[in-house]
């Protein structure tokens, strides 16, 4: 019944402010529109500080740290009146106020529908990248037990709201949160992230395990507010059942929101944990010790097996990338030195169904392409050389590529990892152009190039970046078979 007279309520406004405009409600849709355009255009310009030096001074985001005492504060509010949401609420309200009820329901419902799309879009998201990335085979990939997967989700969602506890989600989200927590604190340091405000060019950094623990603290504390206010007596086991109370709809819709957060949240818990394994897998410190044991007659075959190691996962991945035509964007980023990086990915999102939505990887993740030991290889190589981000523009095939990859071996070995590099090295390479760049997001964001393309630098903070570009007037060759003394064995200086 109430809900019945709240779509009456909303339908006779919306009917009378079409002939002639409320205030009231113009109000709010000027305010609401002005909300989502924030939402939509953040006051926050956000990188990945790929530079590390010089240091930047360390802060966190205002707006960050308000946000998340708001939800902090909101939820010690709905959990001190855990034994009046929603029924409560009603019951206080009715004899007094029914427009005001009627308000706050309509607001609930409002809550838990966007918010519970939002979190169907993140399980979708989710279980579609994992599919993605555990495809190893050749054509289409099929999607016969991704869907089954979706479709056995909905049904446990479905059978636990007719048949468990009502507090029992919210214990499982708040000890999902526990084992974030946990595996955050066991993460690896490394990812610095900077930030400044759009109405200013002064970059502030600040540890990115903080960033992500504030917004996934954030994230959890949305949800457990809107589980307490459409559940609250339910939860706190002393009101009847949903389906029995006064308010038997709104009920089993917070039933169903409820176990829907559950898998969603157990997502995400997955891809806080994978964040931490990823770091702890691939650490730069740990391969530098084992390198360290290795005898000096040993070195030059070890980096002679890691440049095979590498040169083959590049080949796999530019098979990858030049199975699905781009349509948007310059090319792709190549960063498999940095152990935060999951895979390769576009400079621009593109609507890929083979590309992960999330992370917008394109192709196997980076671990399982390439060692920590090829990965530190690397990492040492593009330290030494001053390359932080590798760009690789559409058309360029895997061939000469790898021929810009073989330059980097040969300048760390005649240098002996003292000299970076410069596009000079690279100058004569057949079909490709090198272009060395220092990017900052407080500077301008421009090339220098007239001739080559700009690449969407969104989430680059600050970097050196080596970017290969086609020769302008030169068409790109068809890629073919190399030979086989040059297929996998890295050029060394002496050899």
């Amino acid at each position: 019944m109430d809900l019945l007279l709240l779509g009456i309520l909303v339908s006779w406004t919306a009917t009378i402010h079409a002939a002639r405009k409320l205030p009231p409600v113009t109000w709010l849709t000027r305010q609401g529109k002005e909300r989502f355009s924030r939402l939509r255009s953040p006051k926050l310009d956000l990188g990945v500080d790929f530079r590390i030096q010089p240091v930047i001074s360390r802060r966190l985001p205002r707006s960050v740290m308000e946000s998340t005492a708001a939800l902090a504060f909101a939820n010690l509010l709905a959990g001190l009146g855990l034994v009046y949401w929603p029924d409560g609420v009603r019951e206080s309200l009715l004899p007094y106020c029914y427009l005001a009820y009627l308000l706050l329901l309509l607001l609930l419902w409002m809550g838990m529908t966007t918010y519970g799309l939002f979190l169907a879009a993140i399980g979708w998201m989710t279980i579609h990248d994992l599919f993605v990335m555990s495809y190893q085979g050749q054509g289409q990939r099929p999607q016969r037990m991704e869907n089954l997967t979706y479709l056995f989700i909905l049904s446990g969602v479905l059978f636990c709201s007719l048949s468990a506890p009502a507090w029992l989600p919210l214990a499982m989200v708040l000890l999902m949160l526990c084992v974030m927590a946990g595996s955050l604190l066991l993460a690896s340091p490394g990812l610095e992230l900077i930030w400044r405000q759009k109405t200013n060019r002064e970059l502030w950094s600040m540890d990115g395990r903080t960033y992500l623990a504030f917004m996934t603290l954030s994230f959890v504390m949305t949800t457990t507010l809107l589980m307490t206010l459409s559940l609250g007596q339910q939860i706190a086991a002393g009101g009847p059942s949903p389906l029995n109370s006064s308010m038997p709809v709104t009920g089993f819709a917070g039933l169903i929101f409820n176990w829907m957060a559950v898998p969603v949240m157990a997502m995400v818990t997955f891809l806080v944990i994978r964040f931490t394994w990823m770091g702890i897998r691939y650490h730069t410190e740990r391969e530098q010790r084992r390198k360290e044991r290795l005898a000096p007659g040993q070195v030059r075959t070890w980096e002679i097996v890691q440049r095979r190691i590498l040169v083959r996962g590049l080949k796999r991945l530019f098979k990858r990338k030049a199975r699905v035509p781009s349509h948007q964007g310059t090319g792709v980023w190549i960063a498999l030195q940095h152990w935060y990086v999951l895979g390769m990915s576009r400079d621009k999102d593109e609507d890929d169904p083979e590309a992960t939505m999330i992370d917008h990887i394109l192709g196997p993740p980076f671990h399982a392409l390439f060692t920590p030991a090829c990965r530190f290889h690397f990492w040492e190589i593009c330290r030494a050389l001053e390359v932080d981000l590798i760009l690789v523009e559409d058309g360029i095939s895997a061939k000469r590529f790898l021929r810009v990859v073989r330059v980097m071996f040969e300048t760390y070995d005649m240098h002996g990892g003292s000299q970076r590099a410069e596009e000079l090295h690279f100058v004569g390479l057949p079909g490709v152009q090198v272009v060395l760049h220092e990017f900052a997001m407080n500077e301008s964001e421009s090339l220098g190039r007239k001739s080559y393309p700009e690449p969407d630098y969104d989430e680059v903070g600050r970097a050196r970046i080596l970017h290969v570009f086609k020769q302008r007037g030169d068409h790109e060759e068809t890629p073919e078979p190399s030979p086989r003394e040059f297929d996998d064995v890295p050029v060394l200086s002496g050899v």
